[in-house]
């Protein structure tokens, strides 16, 4: 079962605003993990302060998302989208505004690329995770990292489930973001 073994999903605890930056940071760091270089950012308070700065000229001094539990307050546990998380970190590909095909996510998770996925519902709104493996020994599956605080860390789930249905019934994975190192 191929799964890329330096990835690791950062969770958003509390920070319910932030899976976006928990992917984006999560991809970042296994890039900078597998090039063998040090982590560009320490702390996810670290690279949400980087995103505001780089995205919205907001300098990191005046959002303080580092201090106590900063990172909870609305000025720093703001909803993004998760090509905005990719652009601050310089790993994005290319945006399909679908879900990849299971032949597809093979070819990126064997190519040692994660793939970023929005999933969205009417029920439970938008939500960001990763792909970093994949099973198809009996059917197809995949290995999802989701930063939810209630999500099991690495699942491992039926393909289908995650096209539609991905813990919520009325959920669809609506885009796909391919990421570069």
């Amino acid at each position: 079962m191929p799964v890329l073994d330096k990835f690791n999903m950062v969770s958003q605890g509390a920070a319910g605003n932030l899976c976006w930056a928990c992917v984006g940071w999560s991809v970042a760091r296994y890039y900078d993990n597998r090039a063998g270089v040090p982590p560009r950012w320490s702390t996810l308070c670290e690279y949400v302060m980087k995103a505001a700065d780089f995205l919205d000229g907001i300098s990191p001094e005046s959002t303080r998302c580092c201090d106590g539990e900063r990172l909870l307050d609305p000025d720093c546990n703001q909803s993004r989208i998760l090509p905005d998380a990719f652009r601050v970190s310089s790993n994005q590909g290319s945006v399909r505004e679908s879900a990849l095909s299971f032949q597809e996510i093979k070819t990126e998770i064997d190519a040692g690329r994660p793939v970023g996925v929005e999933v969205e519902s009417s029920s439970a709104g938008s939500r960001a995770i990763a792909i970093y493996g994949y099973d198809d020994s009996e059917s197809q599956k995949v290995m999802v990292g989701d930063p939810a605080p209630d999500a099991p860390d690495g699942a491992l789930i039926p393909y289908d489930e995650l096209c539609s249905g991905y813990r919520h019934s009325d959920a669809t994975w609506n885009h796909s973001y391919l990421t570069v190192p």
